[in-house]
């Protein structure tokens, strides 16, 4: 589904809001995205700021900020078939096939055409404007392998190229260090304003070498048209917004950040980061720019955060004990695996590898419970962790274990050299359902059941 598909579904059935009054970019943007995300991940509206000052184009966020939103991107009704829909579609990726011409192609011109951009200042404190849902693509000089991610970018001062962040565990990162290993820039493609699944595909941890494009075309169900680009060796989704061209140097370093993380905290202040220098900017002749409010939980990014991350880690740790995987997207470091009972004496080792995946590297705090126990309840998992976890016993601290560069607990030491180490925590809480001889204490069934059936009589709703 393209994303002006996308939109047109979204306004029809309420999902979308058209704001017309004119918005300022700095600040004002990211104050009303913020306001609109408190009313909570069910109730909130993707927005359309059709009059960004300074910007001839119109700016739509928080498009992906429900599970409603979400799932209808993907043409699901709800979540109830979420895991075994994206099992099935990723074990099955769909190629992309080239096209002449494309609409992302319709207009053209140089890197003065960036700062048109309706490019916000989020958050008080940012270093910068940044964009927030750019679709970053790369090829690995060596294997010519693609990568498409999602890469904050921080517009610099002269118009012409913006900060990018690329820690040393993404695959940006790799393709840099083998470009710059022999001498050569980098050429890299920014496509904005694509379909929903390429962006939720760019938003997922895949292990390298997997093609997003081709994953995006498998969640689709159709393959992923791409356009080549106009002055370098890359291809770009032929539907996109708009696309930046350019390519980043050995050595072409400047002041990146502070940026308000997805966690809802900064997680660190400006830092030296490559720049990518923006030699061509095509677009729609009428382009529609996607942005993202990125901050205090719940919004967007934490959303995405946990969907992805808890299907990609069943997708890359297929091992038969796990039942079910929750992250809860106001603190996405946390997760609750559910484990057959019969699996629960191993219960350990499953979480052990759960956080060996790639995927798994976000998870900082794992709570394992039994098979009878739903990790979306949190009653059910607070009430696990209360009487059925005895901390001497069922507590395992696991060091210098992988973790993320926006982690705020990190040390310096450990996120600026790179290495982003950081422990992690096991919770196995799977006793909480075999407590013998504890019995559960409960009313008499046939009794609950006939109060259930009739209770407006007893003044119920």
């Amino acid at each position: 589904m393209e994303l002006r598909r996308f939109l047109r579904k979204l306004e029809e059935e309420g999902e979308l809001r058209r704001i017309a009054e004119p918005v300022d970019p700095e600040h004002e943007i990211g104050a009303v995205c913020f306001m609109e995300l408190r009313r909570g991940i069910h109730r909130n509206q993707a927005l359309w700021f059709e009059r960004v000052r300074g910007s001839s184009a119109p700016l739509v966020v928080n498009l992906l900020a429900s599970p409603k939103r979400f799932f209808s991107a993907l043409g699901l009704p709800s979540g109830g078939e979420w895991h075994r829909f994206w099992l099935e579609r990723t074990s099955r990726p769909i190629d992309p096939v080239l096209v002449e011409r494309a609409p992302c192609q319709e207009a053209a011109g140089g890197s003065s055409k960036l700062s048109e951009l309706p490019i916000p200042l989020w958050n008080e404190k940012d270093g910068g404007r940044y964009l927030t849902m750019p679709c970053v693509i790369s090829r690995d000089p060596e294997t010519n392998q693609r990568n498409c991610g999602i890469y904050r970018m921080m517009l610099h001062e002269d118009g012409a190229g913006a900060g990018i962040l690329a820690p040393p565990y993404r695959h940006l990162a790799a393709h840099l260090a083998k470009s710059f290993a022999r001498g050569e820039a980098l050429p890299v493609a920014v496509a904005l304003g694509v379909a929903p699944a390429v962006l939720i595909a760019a938003a997922t941890d895949f292990p390298c070498g997997v093609d997003e494009i081709a994953m995006a075309g498998a969640l689709q169900g159709a393959p992923v048209e791409m356009v080549p680009c106009r002055t370098i060796p890359l291809e770009v989704p032929a539907a996109a917004e708009v696309v930046l061209e350019g390519t980043i140097a050995p050595g072409d370093e400047k002041a990146e950040g502070p940026f308000g993380e997805f966690t809802g905290y900064y997680s660190s202040g400006p830092a030296l980061r490559p720049v990518l220098r923006i030699g061509c900017v095509t677009h729609r002749k009428d382009p529609v720019v996607v942005g993202s409010y990125v901050g205090r939980p719940p919004q967007e990014n934490s959303l995405l955060n946990a969907q992805l991350t808890a299907v990609e880690v069943i997708r890359q740790c297929p091992l038969p004990g796990i039942r079910d995987l929750h992250l809860d997207p106001s603190g996405v470091f946390n997760a609750v695996v559910s484990v057959r009972r019969s699996c629960a004496d191993g219960a350990r080792s499953l979480a052990r590898a759960i956080l060996s995946t790639q995927a798994g590297r976000r998870i900082k705090t794992l709570v394992i419970v039994g098979e009878e126990i739903d990790p979306r309840d949190p009653d059910q998992v607070s009430r696990a962790l209360a009487y059925g976890v005895r901390p001497d016993r069922d507590v395992e601290i696991v060091g210098g274990m992988p973790g993320v560069c926006v982690d705020p607990s990190l040390p310096d030491e450990e996120r600026l050299g790179g290495t982003n180490r950081t422990s992690k925590m096991i919770i196995d809480a799977t006793r909480a359902g075999r407590l013998s001889p504890v019995e559960e204490c409960l009313p008499r069934q046939d009794v609950l059941k006939r109060v259930e059936r009739n209770w407006r009589r007893y003044g119920g709703h």
